[in-house]
């Protein structure tokens, strides 16, 4: 079952929920980061991919590395057990692609894949594909071993046979919401896995300073509550480009009120709102109505 949850840009707030306590903390906390700024120039790098002239690279970006840091930071200053970040070309398709998918997957490796973390975030170019079902986003790696781009259809499944929980994507249509209502998230996570929260963008991402910045402030916010509620409010602040991203939050849960509790409630230390043993049948989207991104068609009011 699924519904979308709309937000209020007059009110800019959320219903307010029961505040659930007693949350338990995990006694190891184990947080990767993956940031790519650098695009089809040297070999082994994906982006160069156009055989026709005029040979099209794509675009480099200028602050993932900075993102990586940011979150590095703040998960090491809370004192995490493990705080892994890779860059540029140590970042690869297997590092996301699942062994149920596909044979070249290894994204349970630790300490090299998404999935072997309790919390992951990836910075780099995205994109989705609508046209015909399934529809599904997909993510531009660093280097060009197996896949420059897994999807969330055929390459991506998260919180299976690893301890992932959250996933934070800092790119482009990473939370589309057409993808979301084919399905094409759920078919990126299992029903009876860890996965309760799925971080992105319906539209494009903007690759910024004052980004990095929001970011930052979203991470350190965010460690006991306002998982989801913090991440619509920070990615939006900026007035320039709030419209063009489009922030977003999917939750994964047994029941609606659950995926209440983990986008308002929950937080990198206090992530237990959602189970992770509970069958998660339920997916909540939640958006700020109307908004309108420079690439792709506005949210519903």
């Amino acid at each position: 079952m699924k519904r979308a949850c709309e937000k209020s840009l007059l009110l800019g707030v959320a219903v307010a929920l029961a505040i659930a306590t007693g949350a338990a903390r995990a006694a190891e906390s184990e947080a990767v980061a993956f940031g790519i700024n650098n695009f089809g120039l040297d070999a082994n790098e994906c982006g160069s991919t156009d055989p026709d002239p005029p040979y099209e690279v794509t675009p480099d970006l200028s602050y993932c590395d900075d993102n990586n840091d940011a979150f590095v930071d703040a998960f090491r200053d809370e004192g995490w057990s493990q705080v892994e970040h890779w860059f540029n070309t140590a970042v690869d398709g297997r590092d996301w692609m699942d062994a149920a998918k596909t044979p070249a997957g290894q994204d349970t490796l630790d300490p090299y894949g998404a999935d072997f973390a309790d919390v992951a975030m990836l910075c780099t170019h995205g994109g989705h594909n609508h046209a015909a079902s399934p529809h599904y986003s997909f993510f531009e790696m660093g280097d060009d071993a197996e896949t420059c781009q897994p999807n969330t259809s055929t390459g991506i499944e998260l919180g299976n046979d690893g301890d992932l929980e959250i996933f934070i994507t800092m790119a482009c249509q990473s939370a589309q919401y057409d993808v979301w209502t084919d399905d094409g998230y759920f078919s990126a996570r299992s029903r009876d896995g860890s996965l309760n929260t799925w971080l992105g963008h319906h539209g494009d991402g903007h690759d910024s300073k004052t980004n990095r910045n929001h970011y930052e402030d979203y991470l350190r916010e965010s460690f006991d509550n306002g998982l989801g509620d913090n991440w619509l409010d920070e990615m939006y602040r900026n007035p320039l480009f709030g419209d063009q991203e489009c922030p977003v939050a999917i939750t994964f849960c047994e029941a609606g009120a659950d995926c209440d509790r983990q986008y308002e409630y929950g937080g990198f230390e206090d992530r237990f709102k959602v189970d992770t043993s509970d069958a998660k049948s339920w997916s909540t989207y939640y958006y700020f109505t109307g908004c309108d991104p420079e690439d792709g068609a506005p949210l519903p009011n």
